[in-house]
């Protein structure tokens, strides 16, 4: 007759309140290591850390998650998943979130002041007139509502503009005009691909 051997843990370990990384998925870690190593031949070991903007691995994650959307199994160039480049995206930007680094070129606005304005009132369209009587090239003001129609983050900056067109803001309306010229240039690139 065979004996069990019991289950029973007889040591002791103290890790309560303590992050449960054995949580984590270890498959797809291996594959953003994967990633990671790849970033390592092409632009060396710990490269990443010395920073960039933001909106570079904004525009990075976003590719990819658009490239997996449109079901492309593996980047072209490393021929790994699309979601293992995210992964590493999103990875490095909290890095940059915790520690500081890089260049937060986030755009900057609060909510509540997106949501202060009547959107009845304040349609696209409205918005949109009021940029060209800015002086803002029609091209550009077509671009930006024919984009905010997919990418909702283009109609709160065009929202944000009309606030600080309203309260004669003139430095900060030209901030977000530029800030919505660089993610119709993102959006555009975003086509290509």
């Amino acid at each position: 007759m065979e004996q069990k051997q019991s289950k029973e843990e007889k040591g002791k370990k103290f890790d309560f309140g303590k992050i449960p990384l054995d949580l984590l998925p270890t498959l797809s870690l291996k594959e953003i290591g994967k990633v990671l190593a790849f970033g390592k031949s092409k632009y060396g070991e710990w490269n990443w850390l010395e920073g960039m903007s933001w909106s570079r691995l904004v525009g990075a994650a976003k590719r990819h998650l658009d490239s997996w959307i449109e079901r492309e199994e593996e980047d072209p160039e490393t021929g790994l998943s699309h979601l293992a480049h995210l992964g590493c995206c999103v990875l490095f930007l909290n890095t940059y979130e915790k520690l500081g680094i890089g260049i937060d070129d986030r755009p900057v606005y609060k909510k509540e002041d997106i949501n202060a304005l009547p959107r009845e009132d304040y349609t696209l369209e409205y918005i949109g007139e009021e940029m060209l009587k800015w002086g803002v090239s029609s091209s550009l003001v077509n671009e930006i509502l024919y984009y905010s129609r997919s990418f909702s983050g283009i109609e709160d900056l065009m929202r944000m503009w009309m606030l600080e067109r309203k309260d004669g803001e003139e430095d900060e309306c030209s901030n977000i005009l530029d800030t919505l010229q660089k993610t119709v240039n993102d959006c555009k690139e975003l086509q290509i691909q």
